[in-house]
Parts: structure tokens; sequence; C-alpha cells
């Protein structure tokens, strides 16, 4: 599920037992909601601006 959050930036919630392949084609199986614990990552170079 993505949707957006209060600021507009999109929001994915990964839920357990989820596969999500990465940009080198590994697999990852989520094992619970892992928003929290991946958000600073994922916002990590989308911080907009100039």
């Amino acid at each position: 599920m993505v949707s957006a959050g209060p600021t507009g930036a999109v929001q994915s919630y990964l839920y357990q037992g989820k596969v999500m392949e990465t940009t080198d084609g590994q697999k990852i199986i989520m094992h619970g909601d892992e928003v929290s614990r991946l958000s600073s990552l994922l916002n990590e170079n989308h911080k907009g601006g100039s």
C-alpha cells in the first residue's frame, strides 16, 4: 500500500511476508512493519529543495 502522508511525502507500508526486490535483484522478505526503521534511509537522499 502506498499513500501520501500529511506533508505530501509518499509512504509505503510493508506487511509481514511481503517480498521486496532491491535494485540489484536481491529479494527481501518483510517480517513486520519496517516503515519506521527504513524511513530515514528512504528519505535520506529525497529531501527536495534546489
